[in-house]
């Protein structure tokens, strides 16, 4: 697998720079990833959150936790509950 050894600049939360050579600002958080693999958020296409129904189980809030624990930054859902909803909409 091909890689690439640079710095990756970050400002407000957006990556703004990825190539060698950025220069750390003055009080600015440095990260040494030397040896890691950085990469986007990962995208889930399959995912059941237990909500409406299985609430005991997991509910939005807390699988959408664990999906960004995991590195997940989007997660697709798909149907999963004990609620007919063919008739809701």
């Amino acid at each position: 697998m091909p890689t690439t050894v640079a710095n990756v600049l970050i400002q407000s939360g957006t990556v703004t720079g990825i190539r060698r050579g950025i220069k750390a600002y003055a009080k600015c958080t440095v990260i040494d990833a030397k040896g890691k693999l950085v990469c986007p958020g990962f995208i889930d296409l399959h995912a059941h959150l237990r909500e409406p129904g299985f609430e005991y189980k997991e509910t939005i809030q807390t699988g959408s936790a664990a999906a960004v624990a995991g590195g997940f930054t989007t997660i697709i859902t798909t149907h999963f509950s004990k609620v007919d909803t063919s008739t809701t909409f």
